[in-house]
């Protein structure tokens, strides 16, 4: 073989090296990106479903009601009060686990679920799962056969969010 033939030659395996590594450079790209890309349509998806649900409940009185009463019972634990009064009907007020409960397939089903998504409803989920005042007139208050389903997104909840609502038990014990 002539240098030049060698040279040649060198060169051409040098170029085809090259491109291989560009094809396969290119080709893991495009597979993070779609996989971005697929991912990104998943949450978009999740969020939009999550704000149907959002206006929903915004637009429900009953569960309205029970989300103020909750909140109440919150104010009267961080401040030492009475809690208020339960309605003569305690299954009223479980309308709202009740209607929160479906969203655990939607906000479990990935653990890459975005923080934004459990947000939507955390307050609502939290208040529900530190309340002794919604469990109060069941025969087995909260049960974790019944309740199971949304202790889970409950505890997952608090996991991913909790830090922003924080439990009020914890507050009143930090004052003290």
């Amino acid at each position: 073989m002539t240098p030049f033939q060698q040279k040649l030659f060198l060169t051409v395996v040098d170029k085809l090296l090259i491109g291989l590594l560009v094809a396969i450079a290119g080709f893991w790209l495009n597979r993070c990106l779609e996989t971005f890309k697929s991912q990104y349509a998943l949450q978009n998806e999740l969020l939009k479903r999550l704000m149907e649900k959002r206006r929903e409940l915004d637009a429900n009185a009953d569960l309205l009601f029970v989300i103020g009463f909750l909140r109440e019972e919150q104010r009267s634990v961080v401040e030492g009060k009475e809690l208020p009064s339960q309605p003569k009907d305690g299954r009223k007020l479980r309308e709202l686990p009740e209607f929160l409960e479906p969203l655990r397939p939607y906000l479990l089903m990935s653990p890459r679920t975005s923080k934004d998504a459990f947000g939507i409803f955390g307050e609502e989920i939290l208040l529900c799962h530190r309340s002794t005042q919604l469990w109060v007139d069941e025969d087995q208050p909260y049960s974790d056969t019944w309740w199971s389903g949304f202790k889970k997104l409950a505890i997952e909840t608090e996991r991913k969010v909790g830090s922003r609502f924080p439990d009020p038990k914890d507050r009143k014990h930090h004052r003290s």
